[in-house]
């Protein structure tokens, strides 16, 4: 139970997180259109904007960070390991994750390699600040449950 708890808190800070970043970079997109006297765009823009990053939010949590967390998570716990090495393993199993989602893109859709592994690099770089958040979420969730768990135990 609290590996889903603490695991949904964090898919909700880095989601919620991703959109409010989209908001406010629309916002600041208007703020520049108002101040250099172009065009405002259209009223679909927020909308559009908000569900695409929710939509790409809820992709990457579902199909790289959530399973290159548990996966690093369950790594650090069977070995026995700190669990501040979580982060570079779970980095290199985001990468692995992206490397591997690549080669099959590229497969399917008979793209050269060499773009694709570009795409997939720059999409492992925009996906590193939010596995950084995502990480820190999911340990301070962990923390405030097992102190919370913790405390009831002494009340009883």
């Amino acid at each position: 139970m609290r590996f889903v708890l603490k695991h949904a808190i964090a898919a909700s800070v880095v989601i919620a997180g991703i959109v409010a970043v989209t908001a406010a970079s629309n916002f600041a997109l208007l703020a520049w259109a108002v101040l250099m006297g172009q065009p405002l765009g259209g009223p679909l823009a927020l909308p559009g904007m908000v569900l695409f990053a929710l939509i790409a939010g809820i992709v990457a949590v579902g199909l790289i960070l959530l399973p290159a967390t548990a996966l690093a998570e369950r790594i650090t716990e069977r070995k026995q390991v700190r669990a501040v090495f979580q982060i570079p393993i779970a980095t290199a199993l985001a990468g692995s994750f992206l490397l591997l989602t690549t080669f099959v893109v590229t497969v399917a859709r008979g793209t050269p390699w060499a773009s694709a592994a570009l795409t997939g690099g720059v999409i492992f770089a925009i996906l590193l600040v939010p596995l950084g958040v995502y990480w820190w979420s999911m340990q301070s969730a962990d923390w405030l449950l097992r102190a919370a768990t913790a405390r009831r135990r002494r009340a009883r």
